[in-house]
């Protein structure tokens, strides 16, 4: 008896007859599947408490009076244990009945035969409609019958088979549930992490507010007598003739300077040295900003051990409170990137330069800066440390899913751990330092204001600046360069146990046990497929502003290669002969890969500085183009509906230029250039990657539709017509040869012959589970042979007959 629905074949050692030989019959042999999930649970966890008794027992004949009697109250706790599973198995078998059977896999002398059975119930299934009934040879007990290939035995997960599709689909809804869900902690503490890092930046940002600078500036004591940095050997100066700073003169920069030309703004430190003015003659015009002063102004500019001392030990007097404590922050900031070490003679209570209360000005600044740093590095730790937990959760969930293959679950762990991945690594960073101003906006209306709740577009970047490619970019290529060295730790840790193998076998307790850790450990293909393609996809969507990520992810895959080789060669198991389906899903997802890579390449090329200027060129396609665009701009200004001068004035985004246009100098049409439709796909750089990610998405949306084969036979048609002609260019002058014969193939031999002439090296023959890979060390214990040989009497039919 076959239940429907659940019937597989297959075929083993296909091929046809050796020539002149009598066709043999198709059906070599029939193995019936039962339900045998509980059994084999229990078995396994039987076999498992028994090594583990074992070990213990061992232990307490080894073990002193004081350690005997909690190692004898640990083997009290796992006889229990042992019993428990033993009397359901005792149960099972004392019952009387069978496992009920649930599927059978059926195996051919040929492949001309299988392939003949999987047609002929294929073509029942295909071509007639489900409201029909079937044939009667198509019906078991008036259902019907399903047939189709079936993977290899040691491929196969015995326990799941009896798992139907509605049940796998309810797991796969609950495992697909939990996954969003450790998907969704991770985010939520990865993003609000770096929120608190960006939190910190804050702060620095003022020192670059000319308002602030000027404040700090004029609130030094520079009237304060010292005893520090005085000229000429003076005992006693006051603070502003340390500094060089000229009172009767409206207060220069000094000490803090905003260099509004640098890019970013950058605040320096610097004394008020002669050199720094633009006019000796008339000092009222000014200094030179610090990105214009000579490498030799700039040396004598630079702050000296007493200039310091006299203004830490005055402070900012001038300023009390929180402004006060901002002031000495943001000094303290500008010494440190001038790369003085003074800085580090300022903080901490083993600074030697302090105020006059005694305590250290730059500490917490100091403070602020090493937090910081730790955060950026945690940062990229926790991403490493999640990546990893999603790697551990995905695994325990895709057992839960009961897939009835090997190469079923791990095509599932794969894409449960790139998706987790992935999103950890390239997405978190884009949207946490994001600014988009619309979303931000509603978020903030929507939560009343108070957006810390939901951090999410709130960032510092509205785009791919420079500053972006220096925190973000920074964070990306570190967390994506750890990655060159996280297949080292399995290799490492397999090394080592090899090492230690001796030492760690002396008191296992069975032979089995002992077999079993010279096996090494399994060799996983799910996770390195899920990190591998993690470490692709991130690498192609950011390779067009980092092209370094390139280089970096073929040294991953190039390191990833040369580890796992070696770890599968010299320290695994042999592994399971998993079918085609898991290479072949991540086959298939690489050209997602270049879509992100081309959306991307969109986004960066046109992005803009801070300043608004664009960060790449963006030459026009064409000067009639270029108009078109540009009549739309003003009709969507306004520029155009204004026929007089005041009128077009007082517009602020428009300017007169004998008509009225488009100001392109305003703030209006900056806003609008950097983020224009227009403006950043239509032109030289950026349209060819857009009209290429149009043609893919048709492509990828025409695979699904119905034209798609009309579409395939007319692309075969054209390459062939194609390949034809070029054959006849080729041979227009060449004198025509007649092909060489083709070298007779050897005949494949049949199933019976394959199995004789020890074609299957290792792996199993048939479907007997009793000789199946895992399950053979299993069945080894006679107890467990015979009990299951009672359940399911037999297991081949022809063997039973």
């Amino acid at each position: 008896v076959v239940k429907p629905r659940e019937t597989m074949v297959i075929t083993v050692g296909a091929g046809g007859e050796e020539e002149g030989a009598k066709p043999r019959g198709g059906v070599a042999d029939v193995f019936l599947v039962r339900k045998d999930g509980s059994v084999l649970t229990n078995m396994t966890k039987r076999a498992k408490i028994q090594e583990q008794l074992s070990g213990l027992q061992r232990i307490v004949h080894k073990a002193s009076d004081k350690k005997k009697e909690k190692a004898e109250k640990k083997v009290a706790k796992v006889q229990e244990k042992l019993e428990k599973v033993s009397k359901k198995l005792n149960e099972a078998g004392e019952a009387g009945k069978t496992n009920a059977v649930v599927g059978s896999f059926v195996m051919f002398h040929s492949e001309d035969a299988q392939q003949d059975c999987v047609r002929h119930y294929s073509s029942e299934g295909a071509n007639r409609p489900v409201c029909l009934k079937p044939r009667p040879e198509f019906l078991l007990d008036g259902k019907r019958v399903a047939v189709r290939d079936a993977p290899e035995p040691s491929d196969l997960v015995w326990e799941n088979l009896e798992v139907g599709r509605v049940e796998r689909a309810g797991r796969k809804c609950v495992s697909s549930f939990f996954s969003v869900l450790v998907i969704v902690i991770s985010i939520a503490v990865i993003v609000y992490g770096k929120t608190y890092n960006e939190s910190l930046k804050v702060t620095g940002t003022q020192c670059t507010d000319a308002i602030t600078i000027q404040n700090c500036n004029e609130g030094v004591a520079w009237t304060t007598v010292t005893a520090h940095g005085c000229s000429g050997g003076a005992s006693s100066c006051t603070v502003a003739d340390a500094w060089g700073v000229d009172l009767a003169v409206e207060l220069p920069v000094t000490p803090l300077h905003l260099d509004t030309a640098a890019s970013p703004l950058k605040t320096s430190i610097l004394s008020g040295a002669d050199c720094r003015l633009l006019s000796d003659a008339d000092p009222s015009l000014g200094v030179s900003l610090p990105s214009a002063i000579s490498t030799g102004c700039k040396s004598n500019a630079t702050v000296t051990e007493g200039q310091w001392k006299a203004l830490v030990e005055t402070g900012f007097s001038g300023l009390g409170g929180t402004a006060g404590g901002l002031c000495a922050m943001c000094t303290c900031k500008a010494l440190q990137d001038s790369g003085s070490l003074l800085w580090w003679q300022s903080f901490g209570d083993s600074a030697t330069i302090k105020m006059a209360d005694g305590t250290a000005m730059c500490t917490a600044q100091a403070n602020d800066f090493f937090v910081l740093l730790g955060l950026q590095l945690a940062a990229v730790a926790v991403v490493v440390i999640f990546n990893t937990i999603m790697k551990t959760t995905t695994q325990l969930l895709a057992f839960f899913e009961k897939h009835h293959t090997l190469a079923e679950q791990e095509t599932s762990i794969a894409i449960a751990v790139f998706v987790g991945q992935f999103v950890n690594t390239a997405l978190v960073s884009l949207l946490v330092y994001a600014e988009i101003s619309t979303i931000k906006n509603r978020i903030k209306d929507a939560l009343q204001g108070d957006a810390s709740a939901f951090p999410i577009f709130a960032g510092s970047y509205s785009d791919f600046s420079e500053q972006w490619y220096g925190v973000v970019g920074a964070q990306l290529m570190l967390t994506i360069i750890i990655n060159v060295f996280l297949p080292l730790v399995p290799l490492v840790t397999a090394a080592l146990v090899n090492c230690c193998l001796p030492c760690m076998t002396k008191g296992v307790a069975s032979q089995q046990a002992l077999n079993r850790a010279y096996l090494g450990a399994d060799f996983v293909l799910s996770t390195r497929y899920g990190m591998l393609l993690n470490t692709i996809f991130t690498c192609f969507m950011y390779a067009s502003g980092m092209p370094i990520l390139l280089f970096v992810g073929a040294c991953i895959c190039f390191v990833t290669y040369w580890i796992d080789k070696i770890q599968l060669l010299r320290f695994s198991r042999l592994p399971p002969q998993y079918s085609d389906k898991l290479a072949m899903y991540i086959l298939t997802t690489f050209k997602y890969a270049i879509l992100l890579h081309m959306l991307f390449a969109v986004w960066v090329f046109s992005a803009t500085k801070v300043t608004g200027d664009n960060m790449f060129p963006r030459p026009s396609l064409s000067a009639d183009f270029d108009k078109t665009i540009q009549g739309w701009v003003d009709e969507a200004f306004g520029c155009v509906l204004h026929d007089t001068e005041a009128k077009c004035l007082s517009t602020p985004s428009c300017m007169w230029a004998s008509t009225c246009i488009v100001d392109t100098s305003s703030q209006e049409w900056k806003d609008y250039a950097s983020f224009s439709f227009f403006q950043r796909l239509f032109n030289a750089i950026t349209f060819p990657y857009f009209f290429f990610t149009i043609l893919f998405v048709v492509v990828i949306v025409l695979k699904w539709t119905p034209l798609w084969p009309f579409l395939s036979a007319i692309r075969g048609l054209i390459a062939e017509l194609a390949a034809e002609r070029w054959k006849k260019m080729r041979s227009r002058n060449k004198v025509a040869q007649a092909p060489p014969p083709e070298a007779p193939k050897p005949p494949m031999p049949d199933y019976l012959d394959a199995v004789s002439g020890g074609r299957f090296g290792n792996f199993a023959t048939d479907y007997n589970i009793t000789q199946v890979g895992r399950y053979k060390d299993l069945f080894e214990n006679e107890s467990n042979l015979q009990l299951f040989r009672k359940l399911s009497p037999y297991q081949s039919i022809l063997e039973g007959k």
